[in-house]
């Protein structure tokens, strides 16, 4: 895997660091062997960040190049700790590859256990430059000289401490005081003593620890003993060191309390300076002071009210204590009074009097919303631009859900930006604020929001007015002659201005000081949360009154839910009505049984929390009012949890849903009574209709009238019966079973006259004529199947089974059929009967039928004409067979042939079908058969007519279908002797030869050889007359000869 420069420089430049580290310290040799890898690393970084090509270099030789050196380290780093004789052992890794990091900590540890045990605690922080003279009083040589070298490098760091330290007495004596006292004298002084208490401190180190060291450095002392006093020598330097730094600590606080330059130049600027950053914190403190909410006589805030006050008198104190105080007088009073009066009135503003511009007055202000940043967007003089924001208040913490605040900038009465920001609690109409509100809505409300904006100017205002005059004086005040004087009188050396500005910046940073100690925002916020609490105690209590009625109304609520579905379900039976209206009252009251519960719970936990209502007590720190606030929300939020529950169960009572079940359940039971009232209504009209086709009346008899007069009388009193459904079904049930009896009595009068059904059945079933007895299924079986009247017994057989089941099914319908459905029951019986007699006639009708032409087809004249049909059949397929393969059909197609042949004897027997069997064109087929042989044509028209003639014989009669054809016969045997005569012996048999014989031949067959015929039988005197002319063919032959031997 080739390697960037990036890779090569990132695992090389660590270890080049720990090698460069290892040479500056000196405590290692710079052996050939660490000179040698340190070349190589260094030009391999610099190769790698001129982007020049490293030859031999992949990721593995570069890893093993890493480990070397490393190895290499470690190598020396024990060889220097044999040297030094130091009871360390580097325990190599085993787990893990040997790394740069891993090294590095090992020589940490060297540089840490070689390095000598000094009071760190005291001195955590140790001057860098000594550290490194420290870390290098072990050598690697044995010579005596480097071990000297290396402790005349510690003695200029010596000399440096005690140069410093001379320059620190020095400076002591230079330190002056106030000519007279004041508020910062006290930490003056006390700031002196510390630093002359470390002058004599560090004297002591020099005398006593640090010159006994120097002067046996030019004893003649061995490696050790050099080495252990270069050691101790440190640790003096190090104290020398430490007593300096506190000094020079001391002398910048002292510069820091009472400036020490005569400069009256520098003076100024430092008053100034001060007197700015004074006016500053005053105007941020005051700002904060005036909004907090001070209420008289408050119990838990009067350790912090008092605070305040004391803090105004010691701001008061401050202001205008000593000879020349640093402000106004008049202003100072005034501010008092203000500070006073707002911690006893708790007002918005400081109370004096200041003009200012009021918004109010600018009635041109132009809202506009944005999402920049207020301090970069350009705003012009009528520019009023607001910010919605998250609110990062201190109270945030206390509130559930987000809350926003918003944000404005407008153009000071200075021409100067002001960013202010208004809360939700210091503006009601800013209650809903969130990132949705619009600039209209906002626009809404540009009134109060201007309002607020304005009186906060106005305070705003009056501070600055307030911190001008208060400080209007105190840069120009000199000494007066008065006070010139007067210092002479008191033989005192008169202030100089030099004198009174440095009293006076003593004073101003004082003031700074105790400004700057004073806990305003914390102290703020106590009142802020105090007051937040305040109005959380006030809620709670008002949630004890809601609660107290929620609770008042559900518990009712419930009670009577449970009442109401008591007394509706309980005329309900749970079972036998088909019903899941008492299964839900059941379960809808066990829930409101279980929210009973938890309304009983919630009850107790209100009850135990009303209980605990904590003493006012006096708050004395910010955590103690935290742990309050703490406390106050739990209360509130276990309040909101009861509120919630509370809701929740009121949702879960679901008192739609109850009404509804209570409508259904009332629905029910009058459903059920009316359908009670109508089954019985029904029954007693049905059993009315009975009686009275029993008694053949149209009108009610009054012995019908009572008979029914105690269930009517029921049927009345139904509708107002309240009681259980169960026991009002018993009672209907008696009476529908009373009024049943009264109808079955007359369906048992009705069944007692219906004809025996076994002799019906046996009566359909077999056909009876006097000579003989059999069932219609053998009578079918013995008919011919060419009988016509064959499928119609089959049909009047099954006809006859048909309407005798129907006839039988009607009178097993007797049982269910209504009372008042027993007249046309009796109509459809009759007509059923009728049905039956019809096709037992018919039935009748049609054997005697079938008889007549099972007869015919057993006649003689009949079988002859089969024969003869039979032998028509046999000349007509001799000669198809013989010619259809013959060059007569060289002309058809394969396809035609095959057809032909498929289709042979149907062409015959059913030349009417020709479509359903044949695929040829039907224009086609007769030139096609007389292609083959003119004959067929021929023969199909004679078989055609003698058939016809057997079907006119055999068949129905034309219009009267269950008669067999009014041909008797001897009209039969006429006509059949009529068609032989006509198709086999008619005088021009001779055509049946057209087509077979020539033209020519033909013709003189028909007028010479005929004629001769005739004349020769006619002087022989022949019996028969039928012959046929010489040079007949066969199948003319045959027909005369067939038609002489059938024809009678």
């Amino acid at each position: 895997m080739n390697l960037t420069p990036q890779d090569i420089i990132t695992q090389l430049e660590p270890l080049n660091s720990l090698i460069e580290t290892i040479f500056k310290q000196l405590l290692i040799s710079q052996t050939d062997s660490l000179i040698k890898i340190k070349k190589r690393v260094d030009d391999l970084i610099n190769a790698s960040k001129t982007n020049d090509e490293i030859p031999d270099l992949d990721e593995t030789s570069l890893r093993q190049l890493v480990y070397d050196c490393n190895k290499t380290i470690l190598n020396h780093l024990e060889a220097a700790a044999r040297y030094y004789q130091l009871s360390w052992h580097c325990q190599w890794p085993t787990e893990t590859t040997l790394e740069v990091t891993w090294v590095n900590t090992q020589w940490e540890k060297f540089i840490l256990l070689l390095t000598p045990v000094i009071d760190r605690p005291e001195s955590p922080k140790k001057n860098t430059k000594l550290t490194l003279i420290m870390d290098r009083d072990d050598l690697t040589q044995v010579q005596n000289p480097v071990l000297n070298f290396q402790l005349q490098k510690l003695k200029l760091f010596l000399q440096e401490a005690k140069d410093t330290d001379s320059t620190l007495t020095n400076n002591e004596h230079t330190f002056k005081k106030p000519p007279v006292d004041n508020l910062c004298s006290n930490e003056l002084v006390s700031c002196l003593s510390t630093y002359h208490e470390a002058t004599i401190k560090a004297q002591q180190i020099i005398r006593k620890d640090i010159t006994p060291l120097v002067d046996a450095h030019v004893a003649d002392l061995g490696d050790a003993d050099l080495m252990t006093l270069g050691r101790t020598l440190c640790i003096a330097i190090q104290k020398l060191t430490a007593c300096n730094s506190e000094r020079k600590k001391l002398a910048s606080t002292i510069e820091t309390i009472y400036p020490q330059t005569n400069n009256e130049c520098e003076l100024n600027v430092m008053q100034q300076s001060d007197l700015s950053v004074l006016t500053n914190k005053l105007e941020a403190l005051l700002l904060v002071f005036i909004q907090i909410k001070v209420q008289k006589n408050n119990v838990e805030m009067r350790y912090f009210t008092k605070l305040l006050q004391d803090f105004v008198n010691t701001l008061i104190g401050a202001l205008a204590a000593g000879k020349h105080p640093i402000g106004d007088t008049d202003t100072v009073k005034q501010l008092k009074r203000a500070l006073c009066h707002h911690l006893g009135e708790s007002s918005d503003f400081l109370d004096f009097d200041a003009k200012f511009p009021s918004l109010e007055a600018t009635p041109n202000y132009t809202l506009s919303l944005t999402q920049d940043n207020l301090t970069q967007i350009p705003i012009g003089p009528n520019d009023f631009i607001v910010k919605i924001e998250k609110d990062n208040s201190i109270l945030r913490r206390f509130k559930s859900g987000e809350s926003y605040v918003l944000k404005y900038a407008v153009q000071n009465p200075a021409k100067k930006r002001q960013i202010e920001t208004i809360a939700a609690d210091s503006l009601p109409c800013l209650s809903t604020l969130t990132p949705n509100t619009t600039e209209d809505e906002l626009i809404n409300h540009l009134p109060e929001i201007l309002t607020v904006t304005s009186r906060r100017n106005h305070t705003k205002h009056s501070v600055e007015v307030l911190l001008n005059n208060l400080f209007k004086s105190s840069a120009d005040e000199k000494p007066s002659l008065v006070d010139d004087f007067l210092s002479k009188l008191k033989k005192e050396i008169p202030e100089s201005n030099a004198s009174l500005l440095k009293e006076k910046i003593a004073q101003i940073r004082y003031t700074l000081k105790k400004l700057n100690s004073f806990p305003i925002e914390e102290i703020a916020n106590c009142f802020l949360i105090q007051h937040n609490m305040a109005q959380q105690r006030n809620e709670i209590d008002a949630n004890k009154i809601t609660i107290n009625e929620q609770l008042g109304q559900l518990k009712l609520k419930i009670t009577e839910f449970l009442t109401h579905i008591a007394s509706h379900a309980a005329p309900i039976p749970v079972q036998g009505f088909n019903t899941v209206l008492p299964s839900r009252a059941t379960d809808r009251s066990n829930q409101l049984r279980t929210l009973q519960a938890d309304l009983t719970d919630l009850e107790t936990a209100f009850e135990e929390d009303s209980k605990l209502r904590p003493p006012l007590i006096e708050i004395k720190s910010f955590e103690q009012i935290n742990q309050l606030q703490q406390e106050t929300q739990t209360r509130l939020d276990k309040q909101k949890h009861i509120q919630t529950a509370l809701q929740t169960l009121e949702n879960n009572i679901q008192e739609h849903s109850i009404q509804t079940l209570l409508l259904d359940l009332r629905d029910f039971y009058q459903k059920e009574k009316t359908a009670f009232k109508t089954e019985l209504d029904q029954e007693i009209k049905d059993t009315e209709a009975a009686l009275l086709f029993d008694a053949h009346q149209q009108k009610p008899t009054a012995a019908i009238i009572d008979t029914l007069r105690p269930h009517n009388e029921f049927v009345v009193t139904l509708e107002a019966r309240q009681d259980s459904l169960a026991q009002i079904d018993e009672d209907v049930k008696q009476h529908i079973t009373a009024l049943k009896a009264h109808t079955k009595r007359v369906k048992d009068a009705v069944l007692n006259k219906i004809p025996n059904l076994e002799v019906l059945e046996n009566t359909i079933e077999f056909y009876s004529n006097g000579s003989i007895t059999a069932s219609l299924d053998e009578i079918i079986e013995d008919l011919n199947t060419i009988n016509p009247f064959c499928n119609d017994l089959v049909k009047v057989g099954s006809t006859s089974k048909t309407c005798l089941n129907n006839f039988i099914s009607h009178i097993n319908q007797l049982n269910s059929t209504p009372g008042i459905g027993l007249a046309t029951w009796k109509k459809n019986y009759n007509t059923k009967k009728k049905a039956i007699d019809y096709q037992i006639n018919l039935r009748n009708t049609l054997i005697e039928s079938a008889s007549a032409i099972e007869n015919r087809l057993q006649t003689d004249y009949y079988k002859k004409s089969l024969d003869l049909l039979n032998k028509l059949q046999g000349e007509y397929v001799r000669i198809f067979d013989k010619y259809i393969d013959s060059h007569r059909t060289k002309k058809l197609t394969p396809q035609q042939i095959t057809t032909l042949k498929h289709s042979r004897d149907s062409l015959l027997i059913n030349p009417n079908s020709k479509k359903s069997f044949l695929s040829i064109d039907l224009k086609e087929i007769e030139p096609i058969l007389d292609s083959i042989d003119p004959r067929l044509r021929k023969l199909m028209s004679i078989y055609s007519d003698f058939q016809e003639t057997n079907k006119q014989y055999i068949s129905k009669h034309p219009n009267e279908p269950s008669a067999p054809s009014p041909l008797s016969d001897k009209s039969y045997c006429n006509l059949l002797i009529a068609k032989i005569n006509k198709h086999l012996l008619n005088p021009n048999m001779e055509a049946m030869s057209d087509g077979i014989n020539s033209r020519f031949f033909q013709w003189i067959r028909t007028h010479i050889l005929k004629p001769l015929e005739h004349l020769a039988r006619k002087l022989v005197h022949t019996k028969s007359a039928h012959f046929f002319t010489a040079g007949a063919c066969k199948t003319e032959k045959n027909l005369v000869t067939w038609g002489d031997n059938y024809c009678p």
